[in-house]
């Protein structure tokens, strides 16, 4: 991380985090606010839009749907089905009426009868007399046939009001008077026979359909067929005049068939929908109660239905913050320091808000006329600069809610299928990049990731182009892929040029800091030749010997160089109290002093030199090794020396602060510093020679628990250990001897 950011974040200690989740909270906020934000509308009915109005989303209108539905409803007409019962119910009429003719032909009647009848003030006024004066005696009954004319009708009517059926009365109102004198005096056979023609022809015309446009031309058939029967023109008369009442039309209206098939063309309107992007009101025109109706469906009369989009767009930001949150806890748990848990947070938190603040940009591009201006976005860079910095469940978390809240910048778009292909592109392109870090080995390689890229995205952008309903060669489609095409160009351009910067920001072991502090010119390298050249030459082969050691084990080889030329600035200091300082006959300062003393000024170069760095703003990567690649260890020959005064010595006192090497690159340092200067005290420089030293280096540190922290295996141990005896053993090389 650079240094004045590590220096902001130790001076706000624990709420350097928070902060950092705060404020890419709040700024997500406010890019996205103008998209959210509920309009302020004041439309009234027959008043001028002062601007125009279109669907955010699609939604059914019901009550456009109703109206529809009605319409379906009265544009069915009345139903009429033809009903073969209409037949047996007037065959059922005519058998009721012709036995009622039976039953009073066949009773006698005397005149006492017949003015109990009339005593019936109905029939008495309906036959215009009140009592009955006959020859015979009052109490003589006689066959109804021996009756005069009017006492017949007598009994007839009041069997007629007798019965209270609707279907004899209509029958008896229409015959004429001298019609149903005939009936009532007519013989059985005859009164038999007109009932049998007059079922004939019922069962011969309503066994057909008849519609009540053709009744006046089957009555007229049918009169026509009567008056050729052979029969007594009277009695042609009598059944002329019940046919007329009896034949009616077959096809009648069916209420049930009716509600059916209005049900059927009701269920069969489709709702009505608002499409989205749809215009409702145009500015300038007026607005009328059905535009009014949809606006209000819409929401756009109820300022507090407005505001649900922004509400859903600041939960989805809180549930954000609060699962980073989560993650930071979690994260602690596993012991992860605050300075690299810091460093993850703020490149995650650069990247989303950078990349929403782009995605505002494009959209605004895009509502402004430059169409799928959002496919611009790079979101295939984002994996390719988070996950190396960060680790594969913050890259996850960004993919997730990046593009949830990217729904919200473009969701009231001309099209939704529009918004979704392009949010759609953005997880597939960034679940591709992800998917390169974490099964390519070859990282590194610009052009291999290029192909792969190029791959993957034709074959997942040819169904997102088909979601958009056009065809792959139209060109529309084109324009499409070419923008797909473009945005991976820019994707690659933008990591070249940046991902060097990106990691000098957040990394103290970024190429780009370490290379400017091999300059050799660098006033810390200056001052340790000028003041500590025998130190200087030291760090200078612990350097060599460092960086063969970690290529062999696939560390990170340039930083073990430069924490190796720096290692030893402390030593600036006090330079002749370290040997490698003192020239040939010199006299050592250490017997001047106390092996206390002594063993403070050697320990002390470790704590100088951190302070040396801390002011030139070092990497601390740096700076840790500087700490460590002494660890914990004991000053040997001063704590010996100075228990042949005192068996009481405090052997802490004699101890390095530490801590232990916490990587494997301050673990090489340690061991290639230990045999650098060792080295020199060996009088066989041989193969056999070097391995035993470095042997009883790297077991002695063993037996101190110094490696206990930095994670390295036996296998990358024993691959160290070669290399720096190998190392070692070409730097003590033979010369040829040259004749003089």
């Amino acid at each position: 991380m650079n240094q004045q950011l590590r220096k902001l974040q130790t001076v706000l200690g624990t709420l350097f985090i928070p902060l950092i989740i705060l404020l890419m909270s709040v700024l997500i906020f406010f890019i996205g606010f103008t998209d959210v934000q509920p309009e302020q509308y004041n439309f009234r009915i027959n008043q001028v839009a002062e601007k125009t109005v279109q669907a955010p989303v699609t939604i059914e209108d019901t009550e456009q749907t109703e109206i529809n539905m009605e319409r379906a409803r009265s544009s069915v007409p009345d139903a009429y089905v033809f009903h073969p019962a209409i037949l047996d119910q007037q065959v059922e009429q005519t058998e009721e009426f012709f036995n009622l003719i039976y039953s009073i032909r066949e009773n006698e009647y005397s005149t006492v009868d017949i003015n109990e009848m009339l005593e019936d003030s109905v029939l008495s006024d309906l036959m215009g007399i009140t009592s009955i004066d006959s020859q015979r005696a009052e109490t003589q009954s006689v066959p109804f046939g021996q009756l005069e004319a009017t006492e017949q009708l007598v009994i007839y009517n009041q069997a007629i009001l007798a019965s209270e059926s609707d279907s004899v009365e209509e029958l008896d109102e229409s015959l004429s008077v001298d019609s149903i004198t005939r009936l009532l005096t007519v013989n059985n056979e005859d009164l038999n026979q007109m009932q049998q023609q007059i079922n004939d022809l019922l069962a011969s015309v309503l066994s057909s359909e008849i519609e009540s446009t053709d009744l006046n031309q089957i009555l007229s058939d049918v009169n026509q067929y009567i008056s050729e029967l052979d029969i007594n023109s009277e009695n042609k008369g009598i059944i002329s005049e019940l046919m007329q009442e009896l034949v009616v039309p077959t096809v009648v209206y069916s209420e049930s068939e009716t509600e059916k098939r209005r049900a059927e063309a009701e269920n069969a309107v489709q709702p009505s929908y608002i499409l989205q992007g749809q215009i409702i009101v145009q500015e300038g025109h007026i607005i009328n109660q059905t535009t009014y109706r949809q606006l209000d469906l819409l929401g756009y009369l109820d300022r507090e239905s407005n505001n649900d989009l922004l509400i859903a767009f600041a939960a989805v930001i809180i549930i954000h913050a609060i699962a980073l949150v989560y993650y930071v806890v979690k994260e602690k748990e596993n012991a992860l320091l605050d300075i690299e848990l810091g460093t993850q947070i703020l490149g995650y938190g650069l990247l989303f808000t950078v990349s929403f603040l782009v995605l505002r940009v494009l959209y605004i591009l895009q509502l402004n006329g430059i169409d799928y201006a959002m496919l611009f976005l790079p979101i295939y860079v984002i994996p390719m600069l988070l996950r190396p910095r960060t680790n594969i469940r913050l890259t996850l978390f960004f993919m997730g809610f990046f593009n949830l809240l990217a729904l919200f910048i473009s969701h009231d778009g001309d099209s939704m299928t529009v918004t979704f292909m392009i949010t759609s592109f953005y997880f597939f392109s960034s679940l591709i990049s992800l998917s390169y870090q974490l099964l390519v080995k070859n990282k590194n390689s610009l052009r291999y990731g290029f192909l792969y890229a190029l791959v993957l995205h034709s074959v997942f952008a040819m169904p997102i182009v088909l979601m958009t309903n056009v065809s792959l060669v139209s060109e529309i489609s084109i324009v499409i892929l070419s923008f797909i095409l473009f945005n991976l160009l820019i994707a690659f351009g933008i990591y070249f040029f940046i991902e060097p910067y990106w990691h000098k920001l957040l990394s103290s072991k970024a190429p780009l800091t370490l290379n400017q502090l091999a300059n050799l010119t660098h006033p810390l390298l200056k001052s340790i030749v000028e003041k500590a050249p025998g130190s200087y030459h030291h760090s200078m082969m612990v350097a060599n010997i460092s960086a063969n050691a970690a290529d062999a084990i696939g560390a990170d080889s340039l930083l073990v160089r430069i924490a190796s030329y720096y290692h030893d600035i402390g030593k600036v200091n006090h330079p002749l109290f370290f040997v490698e300082n003192l020239s040939e006959g010199m006299e050592s300062p250490h017997s001047m002093v106390t092996a206390e003393e002594s063993a403070a000024i050697i320990i002390g170069h470790v704590t100088e030199g951190e302070k040396i760095l801390r002011e030139y703003d070092m990497p601390e990567s740096v700076i840790d090794i500087c700490m460590q690649h002494h660890g914990t260890t004991l000053v040997r020959y001063f704590y010996h020396q100075a228990k042949q005064t005192n068996n009481h010595v405090d052997e802490e006192k004699f101890r390095y602060p530490g801590p232990k090497p916490q990587s494997k690159e301050a673990m090489i340092i340690m061991i290639a510093d230990s045999v650098e200067a060792a080295s020199r005290t060996i009088k066989e420089h041989t193969q056999t020679a070097f391995e035993n030293l470095v042997d009883n280096i790297i077991n002695g540190k063993l037996a101190e628990g110094q490696f206990e922290e930095c994670h390295m295996t036996v296998a990358e141990l024993e691959k160290v250990k070669k290399s720096i005896v190998h190392t070692i053993a070409s730097t003590f090389h033979t010369r040829v001897e040259y004749p003089d």
